[in-house]
């Protein structure tokens, strides 16, 4: 599996993602971040982590998230990275009733095993997410 991404190289171009682990990090991340609608020939592309910043922190709420993960790795992610994928969520200390959201992969894999790989989001400034990918 290799990601193809809208940066460029050191030469000018385009850049691609041939780590498979990085790869899969990459497109599941794309999910979480993109609402649905945001492409027209597929309106159910997307997670639109966004709408769940001010949901109650509870395990009905994670259990949704969890599902549509699921969902759109089973749809939209071929041959995905095999990892165990946990959903948490914390109240961001910073901005009142707004939350910290970490997707972390534990991958058992010949290549990987026991590495750690978090997406982890929280609220910015605007209402915008911000995202960063972490491997330990």
């Amino acid at each position: 599996m290799s990601e193809i991404t809208c940066d460029v190289n050191s030469v000018g171009r385009t850049k691609v993602i041939d780590d498979k682990l990085l790869a899969f990090t990459t497109r599941l991340q794309t999910l979480l971040l993109m609402n649905k609608g945001t492409m027209p020939n597929d309106p159910d592309m997307g997670i639109g982590i966004k709408t769940y910043v001010y949901e109650f922190a509870d395990g009905s709420t994670i259990a949704t998230l969890r599902s549509e993960i699921d969902k759109q790795i089973e749809k939209y992610i071929p041959n995905p990275y095999p990892a165990v994928i946990d959903v948490e969520m914390a109240n961001d200390p910073h901005r009142k009733n707004a939350k910290i959201f970490v997707v972390a992969l534990k991958v058992n894999s010949e290549d990987r095993d026991g590495t750690t790989v978090a997406i982890i989001m929280r609220g910015g400034q605007g209402n915008k997410i911000v995202s960063s990918i972490a491997s330990y």
